[in-house]
Parts: structure tokens; C-alpha cells; sequence
């Protein structure tokens, strides 16, 4: 989950926003990604997005912020991941924030413009599996830090957010072309530049690194020469 854009000192990074409790441990290709980067840059903060969870009264959670709850609430305790991890080293270091893809506001209008029906649809997906829901992001983890791309991908195929159309547009398409064409239009970069993205957009139909590729780049694969662990 870790790639070059050859001749462009751009690598990309598959994340994880969040890790099962007790698994606090970074994968060797992210801790090798960290050390080459010269300027780090994520999808947003999630932080940011506060001002936009609710409705116009200041008090009632908008339909998608009751799904992320939901999904909280399913899969348990958790702790915080990959950029959580980079934005506390950043500031030890005394380097410069991570930078983003996307500015909040964006994002939340384009969660905004889901139908309710849609989110309330991925409940329903998610409920049929909230028993195992805990041991499978556990799974989900596991693959995650093995870089194990056909395991990945399955884990994207039964997402309500990918198997869902309208979710699947809004969360994962719009977004990589989006993110592809931010991405294209930097140029060879003179500083060392990683972008950090959540893993499921690495792979499956119209990826963020297919739509890299369609826009005339070389991707090169780069974690399957690091130990696993590190």
C-alpha cells in the first residue's frame, strides 16, 4: 500500500484513519514512507468537519454523521491510526502540519448530498454482521498491515459504502478523480511529497491509482520490498 509516481518524487500511501484497540504498531512501508517525506499531505481533518455534523439547529446529527456513529458503535473501542500517528510525530519534530486533498466544507456537501436513504441502507448492510463486525475490522487490520491487496480488495467489494451506489459515487469515484487530477497537476515535485489516503482507495473499479495511471503516470509498487513489521 505504498507507491511511486515514477520521475515525479510523488509516493502515495494506503492508511488506515483508525486501528483496533491494543494494535498500535505501524508497518514497516509506513514508517519508511514517514522518513522519506519531506511534506505530508492527507485527505482532510477530520477534526474540521465538527462544524458541519449537525443540522441548521445545532443539535440534530446530520443523516451521515448518525451512520459514522453507528459504525463507531459496531465495531467497538477503538484507537487512532496512520495520520493521527504522522500529525503527533510532525509536532514532536517540530515540522510542518499535513497538508489536504480536500477541504472539509467539500466533503461534507458532498456527503450532504446522499440521500438519508442511501446511509440508512448501509445500516441495514451493516447490521446483518454487527455480531462479527469487531473481529472482522480486526481482519480488515490485519490485511491492511500485510499489504494484502486481493484480501483489501474483498473488504471494499462488501462495504455498504462501495456497494451502494450513491455511496460509492460520492465516497470513493468522485473523490479519486478529484484527488487524481490535485494529484497529476503537481508536477515533478522538488520536495519529497506523500500523499496519505485511506487504503480502500487503492484499490477496486476506477482506484485513485488507476485514474493516476489514465492520466499518463508510472505507479511503481514499493512495500513488498520492506518487512512486514518494523
Amino acid at each position: 500500500m505504498y507507491y511511486e509516481i515514477q520521475g515525479h518524487n510523488i509516493r502515495i500511501l494506503g492508511a488506515l484513519h483508525v486501528f483496533p484497540p491494543g494494535n498500535h504498531l505501524l508497518p514497516a512501508w509506513i514508517q519508511h514512507a514517514y522518513g522519506w517525506a519531506q511534506i505530508l499531505t492527507r485527505e482532510h481533518d477530520s477534526a474540521g468537519l465538527d462544524p458541519y455534523r449537525r443540522e441548521a439547529d445545532g443539535v440534530t446529527p446530520k443523516h451521515w454523521q448518525r451512520y459514522f456513529e453507528y459504525v463507531g458503535s459496531a465495531l467497538g473501542p477503538l484507537q487512532h491510526g496512520v495520520e493521527a500517528a504522522f500529525a503527533a510525530r510532525l509536532q514532536s519534530e517540530g515540522r510542518t502540519e499535513m497538508g489536504k486533498l480536500e477541504n472539509e466544507r467539500a466533503f461534507a456537501d458532498l456527503l450532504d448530498a446522499v440521500p438519508r436513504e442511501a446511509f440508512e441502507a448501509a445500516a441495514a448492510e451493516l447490521e446483518k454482521s454487527r455480531a462479527s463486525a469487531p473481529a472482522d475490522f480486526s481482519k480488515f487490520h490485519s490485511a491492511w498491515a500485510r499489504a494484502d491487496l486481493s484480501a483489501l480488495q474483498k473488504v471494499l467489494s462488501e462495504s455498504p459504502l462501495y456497494k451502494i451506489k450513491a455511496l460509492r459515487e460520492a465516497i470513493f469515484m468522485k473523490r479519486n478523480r478529484q484527488w487524481a487530477k490535485e494529484i497529476c497537476s503537481a508536477g515533478r515535485s522538488q520536495q519529497r511529497r506523500l500523499y496519505v489516503v485511506g487504503c480502500l482507495h487503492l484499490v477496486g473499479k476506477d482506484n485513485l491509482l488507476e485514474m493516476i495511471k489514465a492520466r499518463g503516470r508510472r505507479i511503481a509498487r514499493l512495500d513488498q520490498s520492506l518487512t512486514v513489521h518494523g
